[in-house]
């Protein structure tokens, strides 16, 4: 099973196990940020797709780990990085494109990956990465990938704050091709 795929309690079929699907919170982007938040945003490319991952905490809050689950997504996305496999026509390596110096371990992922996990070195608020990649769904008829097929996909946060503490925080892409996983404040 592959790394990302364990961290997020996903069964060996891709789906959250029952006890991850419990504890699964929702922050939307409508509500303010009062505690460790990061916010993961898709955008669909020709020839690569980009996925932005961006620490958006209060000051003190460091990203330590992302993981991606495409599984739960509406288009059932898979990372396709051999032609001829998984995916659909144009297949690429996922790379880091800008951010490198903020991961603790440069990602990998094979081809037909339903989930991917990122290892951040302490990633300080306001700082982000970006990895290019090909996201393609597995519906009929087409490699774009757009929100509403991103939308489902679970975001899975951890964050340490520089003067102690630890928090995990999930939330969902939804049709705008984001996620915020964090916390939202609530009075």
């Amino acid at each position: 099973m592959p790394v990302a795929q364990a961290r997020l309690g996903l069964a060996p079929h891709g789906e959250p196990s029952m006890s991850s699907r419990m504890f699964l919170s929702l922050a939307t982007s409508a509500l303010p940020i009062c505690g460790p938040t990061v916010e993961v945003r898709f955008s669909d490319g020709a020839p690569v797709d980009r996925i932005i991952v961006e620490n958006v905490s209060p000051q003190g809050w460091l990203l330590e780990s992302v993981d991606i689950a495409f599984a739960g997504s509406a288009g059932r996305l898979v990372i396709d990085v051999v032609p001829g496999g998984e995916g659909f026509n144009v297949a690429q390596p996922l790379r880091v494109a800008a951010g490198a110096q903020h991961l603790a371990t440069i990602p990998t992922a094979e081809d037909g990956d339903e989930a991917l996990a990122l290892d951040f070195a302490a990633m300080p608020t306001g700082e982000s990465v970006t990895l290019t990649l090909d996201l393609d769904d597995r519906l009929p008829g087409g490699t774009r990938v757009d929100g509403a097929e991103i939308a489902g996909a679970r975001v899975t946060a951890s964050f340490g704050h520089r003067d102690g503490g630890e928090e995990t925080h999930e939330g969902l892409f939804g049709p705008e091709a984001a996620a915020r996983a964090g916390a939202p404040c609530l009075g």
